[in-house]
């Protein structure tokens, strides 16, 4: 992780991190083989931590996916919350988890407030996230897993003030773990100042690219080096930055992303801010 070079300069701490909506493991091709990407994709670009939405999960909260990464890749630590009922076919649950190679220590899941949207035969499931603390260098990194409601679906706008609330608690929960924050997931809007406007704390993008619903945001301490959209089984791709550990100093605001065509596991239930202006500039 660490190293010195020719000039006695001692190297920054690299860290490798990914972002997958994993559609609870069902292949939009019904013949890809889920498992296998997973791990393939898991080893060939050497993520140390993976921040997964739409695990599939068994109702006793175990994961036959998670299960496969901690057996055949370094993401040997689990951190997991399952949040509501299988939306696609298929008995069990659906919700977000961490793998990790760095032992996990608190964590903390979190249910977020329903907002009871339906529309079309749909209805709103319930959406949350999973944090973590590891070590990662000597540094105390803090981890989380995020995966937000599809307000689009219900022909609404993340941004209505009817859902600040939803916001106000999802910052909450980040704002409450500061210690150099990665929060990487499955957003479902472009405005990430619904959360980072109510941060006392900076985050930003890791990456440049608009109009997109998933990001990994980084606080102060990180710089990104490099990133990369791989499509897979899934209707979401897997992304994955790389980011240098620094000893301080404010996030750089991204930078472009190139695309191309059993550990430990718990689950516990976590039961202002700045002012900003509401609703957000569009």
């Amino acid at each position: 992780m660490t190293g010195n070079d020719a000039g006695g300069a001692e190297e920054p701490i690299r860290l490798r991190i990914g972002t997958w909506n994993v559609r609870e493991g069902v292949p939009v091709d019904p013949d890809a083989d889920v498992r296998g990407q997973v791990v393939e994709l898991v080893r060939d670009h050497r993520i140390d931590v993976l921040a997964l939405q739409e695990v599939p999960y068994r109702d006793d909260s175990s994961s036959d996916l998670l299960d496969t990464l901690t057996r055949r890749t370094r993401l040997v630590f689990t951190g997991v919350q399952p949040l509501s009922p299988r939306a696609l076919p298929g008995a069990g649950r659906s919700g977000v988890a961490l793998a990790s190679r760095f032992p996990l220590h608190d964590v903390t899941g979190t249910v977020l407030p329903n907002p009871g949207l339906a529309a079309d035969g749909l209805v709103c499931f319930d959406k949350g996230l999973v944090s973590a603390a590891a070590r990662v260098g000597g540094h105390r990194v803090t981890l989380t897993s995020a995966h937000l409601f599809p307000f689009h679906i219900f022909r609404r706008r993340a941004e209505e003030d009817e859902f600040r609330h939803v916001w106000e608690r999802f910052a909450k929960e980040i704002g409450s773990r500061p210690e150099r924050p990665i929060v990487a997931g499955d957003f479902n809007t472009p405005h990430r100042e619904l959360v980072t406007g109510l941060l006392d704390t900076e985050l930003a993008s890791a990456f440049h690219l608009d109009g997109r619903g998933e990001d990994i945001l980084v606080g102060a301490g990180f710089r990104t080096l490099s990133c990369e959209i791989v499509p897979n089984f899934s209707d979401h791709p897997l992304w994955v930055v790389e980011l240098a550990l620094l000893r301080g100093g404010p996030p750089d605001g991204g930078m472009e992303c190139r695309g191309r065509g059993t550990g430990y596991a718990t689950r516990t239930e976590v039961r202002d801010k700045r002012s900003h202006r509401w609703p957000p500039s569009r």
